[in-house]
């Protein structure tokens, strides 16, 4: 069983639980992560020792979901012999992104004696 925790906008925080049974000396984890949008296809696999049972994920697009899944694998004949990934994989989303500054060229422009529009450009 794997948890994802959204640290921030381009970040997060997996945690898994070891195997039961790894048959054999267990080697380490890989940690595969895509984003939702692309598709199972497109993925990026990161390697971690026996010794941790998470993993920081870093460099993620702002405001986008994720899939995470994680794989132990052990070494048997100096081969490394790779399990399943975890299905179904843990899905979190990156938090948006904090603008720059605040917005620039803030009008108000009245419409009646009860309303008002306010526009306003992106920070630079």
């Amino acid at each position: 069983s794997i948890a994802v925790t959204v640290i921030d906008s381009s970040a997060v925080n997996v945690t898994w639980l070891p195997p039961e049974n790894p048959n054999g000396i267990l080697g380490g984890y890989d940690v595969r992560y895509y984003r939702n949008d692309k598709g199972e296809g497109s993925f990026d696999l990161s390697t971690v020792g026996n010794e941790s049972l998470s993993h920081v994920i870093r460099g993620l697009q702002p405001y986008t979901n994720y899939s995470v899944a994680v794989r132990a694998f052990v070494v048997a004949d100096g081969q490394n012999i790779s399990g399943q990934f975890s299905s179904p994989p843990a899905v979190a989303e990156t938090a948006p992104e904090v603008p720059d500054g605040p917005p620039t060229m803030v009008q108000a422009v009245s419409q009646s004696s009860t309303s008002i529009t306010l526009t306003w450009d992106q920070p630079d």
